[in-house]
């Protein structure tokens, strides 16, 4: 197992979106911007990484609750 198994495992990807779900009920423009970067970071590195990638569609979910709340 390396390291980038580790970032990529089910924990992580459960704390991500945590931190994503919490953003969303931020009024902050700042901290909702912050955690669209996150959420492309994130998204595209599952997109490049893994060949299962059913957890893209809950974190397109959120990134889309985010884009929602904001200007």
């Amino acid at each position: 197992m390396s390291f980038e198994n580790d970032v990529y495992s089910q924990e992580f990807f459960e704390f991500i979106i945590k931190i994503l779900k919490g953003v969303t009920d931020v009024d902050d423009p700042t901290a909702k911007d912050v955690g669209l970067k996150l959420g492309k970071k994130v998204g595209f590195d599952i997109l490049a990484r893994c060949n299962m990638n059913s957890g893209l569609e809950l974190l397109i979910g959120v990134l889309m609750d985010i884009l929602k709340g904001s200007d």
